[in-house]
């Protein structure tokens, strides 16, 4: 078995050296050489190029190695991408992978967390609600979790509003004009019409939909805006309406604009979307 050692850390140090395609190539050798060989088996999982391949191959090292620390984790991260695989249209299929990845690694919040949105998705409230609050100290679990308990309590991380507009940014303008017949950029122009303040916040700006009203309405003869989404950000920008757009919260901005002397004709126009 000296052999195999040799050849199994030879495998590992084509890896280390980022060698991948030959660190596969070598491990098939091995396992091919040594069928026995349970930590091969568990390297071509983390190689395989397929996820029903993967699975097979920790599977198989499971079975030779059950007890084995490496085997049961190269087992719960094929069944993880297995489950990602198949996606949110087999939500059964997805959860009972995740259900038997945990089964292998208990402990591991980044799969009770995929459960929890898996589990969501298909309605399972309470289900969702107990995978969310095995994540530990994860924010985001945590607000999932109230929210599936029906719990007011907990706010929305802001890494997950962050995400969550980042993704919205391509389709914000149509969704909003389009399927919800929005107005408030509208209404919120119209409130201060004829303002002419010399400078104007634009506050959650997103993507800059209430640029163009603003400046219809003469609120404002300058115009900057923050939002939390880089994706908006960008989106705000390109309209070519904003002296400047910054990422970031509301508070700093607010107050950093307080802490200048301004008079009531200097007034901001802020607006929450």
């Amino acid at each position: 078995m000296s052999d195999a050692r040799t050849q199994f850390a030879a495998c590992e140090a084509l890896l280390n050296d980022g060698a991948v395609d030959a660190c596969a190539t070598a491990a098939e050798t091995l396992t091919k050489q040594y069928p026995k060989h349970a930590r091969a088996w568990c390297l071509r999982a983390a190689l395989a190029p397929q996820a029903s391949e993967a699975l097979k191959h920790a599977e198989r090292a499971k079975a030779l190695k059950p007890d084995l620390d490496c085997t049961r984790t190269a087992l719960a991260r094929a069944l993880v991408r297995r489950a990602v695989e198949a996606g949110k249209a087999h939500s059964d299929t997805r959860i009972a992978l995740l259900e038997r990845a945990l089964a292998e690694t208990p402990d591991d919040p980044k799969t009770w967390y995929r459960l929890g949105r898996a589990r969501r998705e298909a309605k399972d409230l309470a289900g969702a609600a107990d995978a969310f609050e095995k994540c530990g100290d994860d924010a985001r679990a945590k607000f999932w979790a109230a929210c599936c308990r029906g719990d007011p309590s907990e706010d929305a991380p802001i890494e997950h509003l962050e995400a969550l507009y980042d993704g919205y940014a391509g389709r914000y303008d149509a969704h909003l004009s389009d399927a919800l017949r929005s107005q408030a950029p509208e209404l919120v122009a119209e409130s201060v019409r004829g303002t002419k303040a010399r400078k104007a916040l634009d506050c959650g700006c997103g993507t800059g939909l209430s640029g163009r009203a603003l400046f219809d309405a003469e609120a404002c003869l300058q115009l900057d805006g923050v939002d939390l989404s880089e994706a908006m950000c960008e989106k705000a920008r390109a309209t070519g309406l904003y002296e400047d757009v910054a990422k970031g919260e509301l508070c700093p901005c607010a107050g950093v604009l307080h802490s200048n002397e301004e008079t009531p004709n200097d007034r901001n126009v802020r607006r929450a979307d």
